[in-house]
C-alpha cells in the first residue's frame, strides 16, 4: 500500500511572479479600486469583483447594484482636498464638496487613468467564500449577465465591499402600531421618491449627516408640510466652514498637545464661535467633539432657530397616526424616514467563520483578522474625516504583506494589541453600533505607518508573521 503523499508546507509570498499571491478583491468602490493599484503595480495578480456595472460604490447614484445609498441632492460631507487620491488631483474648479455626480466622475476617471478596469468582473457577485484547509479560500462567483456560477481558488480574499448598504432599523423597534409611511434613508432619492412627501408631516430619526440632509431638504419650499427630527442624544453639528474654509482642512490646536486636551480645546473655542447647541434649540451633547461622529451641516441650526425643523427625543411608542416620544410629547405624522445607520454585512462569509455581530468585527488595526490571516479588509472604519487616504495605506500595507516584506505581530503580541486597540475605541467614543470602528485620521495614519516600519524589521529578521501561501490541495470544482 502507497503512503499518502505529505501536504507541501505553505510558501511565504516570495520569488518570481508565478509564486506571487492570487487575490480576490470584492468591490469596486473607491476601496476597491486603491486595492486594486496597490496589488497591480507590485505585480500581483488580482481581480475584482463587483456586484453592479461600473466602478464607484455608493456614490454611483441608482447604482444597478442595488447598494447605493446616494440621493439626488447628496454632497460628500469631507472636503475634495481632503479625499483627494495619491497623484490623481481634482479636476479644475471643483468645489469643495462636490456632488455625487462628480464624486462618481472622478473615481470614473481615477481608474481609467490606472487601467484599473480591465481588472474588474462586472456584474459579478461573490457569493461564498468557503476556507480551504492548506490556506486561501474557494470563492465562488456569480455572473449576472450570464446566470452561471463557478468557483475560483485565491490565496487572499480583500473584503472591499463597503459598510454602508445594509440598512438597520432600531432595536428594539418602538411598541405599538404606526398607520404612516415607513422608510429608511438609505431609499431616500429626493422629496418625491420613492414616497412622495410633498405637504405631510414628516418625522426623520436620526442626527446623523443623512438624516440632517434629509430633514433640511424636506424643510424646503414646496417639500414637506413639517419636519421633525428624533434624537436620542445630543451631536455636535459643525458648519462645513470654520473661518472661510472647509471644516476639515487644519486646526488652530497643535497636534502635540494630549489628544484629550485637544479636544476640550476645540470644543471651547468651537462653543466661543458658534454656541452652544442648546443656543440653536439643538440638544446638547454630552460628549467633547471628536468622541462621536461628527454631523456637518451648515443649514440645520438656523432651520431650527427659525422653525421649519422641530427638534423630539426618543421615540417612545406609537398610537395609530401619533408618535410618543419620551418626554411625552406626540405628534400626528404621516410619514417616518429612519436614518438610522447600517449593519456591517459579510454575506459571502459563514458566520461561525466571521462575522460582524452587532457590528464588532475586531481587526488589528481595521485591516488584519487574528486567526484567518487570508482574509484582509479596506475600508472597514468609521473615520472623522475622509476614507479615502485611510483605504490607501491599508492598500499598501496588505501588498507589503503579501510581497513578504511585512510581518504581524506573534500572535500573542497581536492579540494584546488588538485588545488594546478596542479599549481605546470604547474608552474614547460614545457607545453605540455606529462607534464600534471608529478611527481618528492623523492618529491611526501615525500607528499603521510606525508598525508597518516595526513588521518590516521583523520580516528582515525572519521574526513575526508572515503571509503564507495556499498549498495546492486538490482541484476545485468548477
Amino acid at each position: 500500500m502507497n503512503a499518502p503523499v505529505p501536504t507541501p508546507p505553505p510558501k511565504r509570498a516570495e520569488g518570481p511572479p508565478g509564486t506571487r499571491p492570487r487575490v480576490c478583491v470584492i468591490g469596486a468602490g473607491i476601496s476597491g479600486l486603491v486595492t486594486l493599484r496597490a496589488l497591480l503595480e507590485a505585480g500581483l495578480d488580482c481581480t475584482a469583483f463587483e456586484l453592479g456595472s461600473r466602478v464607484g460604490g455608493l456614490w454611483v447614484y441608482e447604482n444597478d447594484n442595488g447598494r447605493s445609498a446616494a440621493y439626488r441632492s447628496l454632497a460628500i460631507n469631507t472636503s475634495a482636498r481632503a479625499m483627494e487620491l495619491t497623484d490623481f488631483p481634482w479636476p479644475a474648479g471643483t468645489p469643495d464638496y462636490p456632488g455625487h455626480e462628480q464624486v462618481a466622475s472622478y473615481f470614473d476617471a481615477y481608474a481609467e487613468r490606472f487601467e484599473l478596469t480591465r481588472h474588474v468582473r462586472f456584474r459579478t457577485e461573490v457569493e461564498h467564500c468557503a476556507p480551504l484547509e492548506g490556506g486561501g479560500y474557494a470563492v465562488t462567483l456569480h455572473s449576472l449577465a450570464e446566470g452561471s456560477r463557478r468557483t475560483e481558488r485565491f490565496d487572499a480574499v480583500v473584503v472591499a465591499n463597503g459598510h454602508h448598504w445594509a440598512p438597520s432599523l432600531p432595536s428594539p423597534f418602538p411598541p405599538g402600531q404606526f398607520s404612516g409611511s415607513i422608510l429608511h434613508s438609505h431609499a431616500y432619492r429626493d422629496p418625491t421618491t420613492p414616497l412622495d412627501l410633498r405637504q405631510r408631516r414628516v418625522l426623520v430619526v436620526g442626527i446623523g449627516n443623512s438624516a440632517v440632509d434629509v430633514a433640511c431638504e424636506l424643510a424646503g419650499p414646496g417639500a414637506a408640510a413639517q419636519v421633525l427630527l428624533s434624537t436620542r442624544r445630543g451631536a455636535w453639528v459643525i458648519p462645513k466652514y470654520i473661518l472661510g474654509k472647509p471644516a476639515d482642512q487644519g486646526t488652530l490646536v497643535p497636534h502635540w498637545l494630549p489628544a484629550r486636551l485637544r479636544r476640550r480645546i476645540v470644543t471651547t473655542l468651537f462653543r466661543l464661535w458658534f454656541g452652544r447647541m442648546r443656543d440653536w434649540g439643538l440638544p446638547e451633547p454630552d460628549h467633547l467633539i471628536g468622541e462621536a461622529h461628527p454631523t456637518l451641516s451648515s443649514n440645520l441650526p438656523a432651520l431650527v432657530k427659525a422653525g421649519s425643523v422641530g427638534i423630539r427625543p426618543a421615540i417612545e411608542r406609537f398610537e395609530g397616526e401619533r408618535v410618543v416620544f419620551s418626554d411625552g410629547r406626540s405628534d400626528s405624522i404621516d410619514a417616518i424616514v429612519f436614518a438610522t445607520g447600517y449593519r456591517v454585512e459579510l454575506p459571502f462569509f459563514e458566520a461561525e467563520h466571521i462575522a460582524a455581530q452587532g457590528n464588532e468585527l475586531p481587526l488589528f488595526h481595521r485591516v488584519f483578522h487574528p486567526t484567518h490571516r487570508n482574509a484582509f479588509f479596506v475600508g472597514l472604519a468609521q473615520t472623522i474625516g475622509a476614507i479615502m487616504p485611510i483605504a490607501e495605506l491599508q492598500a499598501r500595507w496588505i501588498v507589503e504583506h503579501l510581497s513578504g516584506r511585512y510581518s504581524l505581530p506573534e500572535a500573542p503580541e497581536l492579540d494584546r494589541q488588538l485588545a488594546a486597540q478596542r479599549r481605546v475605541v470604547h474608552e474614547r467614543y460614545v457607545s453605540s453600533a455606529r462607534h464600534t470602528m471608529q478611527i481618528d485620521p492623523p492618529l491611526y495614519l501615525r500607528a499603521v505607518r510606525a508598525e508597518m516600519k516595526r513588521g518590516s524589521a521583523r520580516a528582515r529578521r525572519g521574526q513575526g508573521q508572515p503571509f503564507l501561501l495556499a498549498s495546492p490541495g486538490p482541484a476545485i470544482p468548477r
